[in-house]
């Protein structure tokens, strides 16, 4: 499968926090749009702005069932996800963690040009 795609998603893109796990934090206002996953990258389209992820520099995926959230971590910043099918969070929660975990294992059984034959 090469494109994920969910309409109707309510995403915001925070700065990471501390403790790590889902903030109970006072409602904001979450962007109302699109997420598409396609290879190794996140969109997210809130119908006049585009946000870029790579998948490769996820750092961990947590899900709240009581915030129907799921908050993606990355080094820099994190992406907080909700939507009304709290069901299809949790798929594309599965489906990033396979793609992360596909990633690193590709990572490793392919190495480097440079790392290949013989040095001097």
């Amino acid at each position: 499968m090469n494109l994920i795609h969910k309409s109707d998603v309510y995403f915001d893109v925070i700065e990471p926090m501390l403790p790590e796990d889902l903030p109970e934090r006072p409602k904001r206002r979450m962007h109302h749009g699109e997420i598409y996953i396609y290879v190794n990258e996140i969109y997210l389209y809130d119908g006049s702005r585009w946000y870029r992820a790579d998948v490769r520099d996820i750092k961990a995926i947590k899900s709240s069932s009581q915030n129907k959230e799921i908050l993606i971590q990355f080094v820099n910043f994190d992406i907080i996800l909700s939507c009304a099918e709290y069901s299809h969070l949790l798929a594309l929660r599965d489906f990033l963690f396979l793609a992360q975990k596909s990633h690193e294992i590709t990572d490793i059984m392919i190495p480097e040009p440079n790392s290949v034959g013989g040095g001097n």
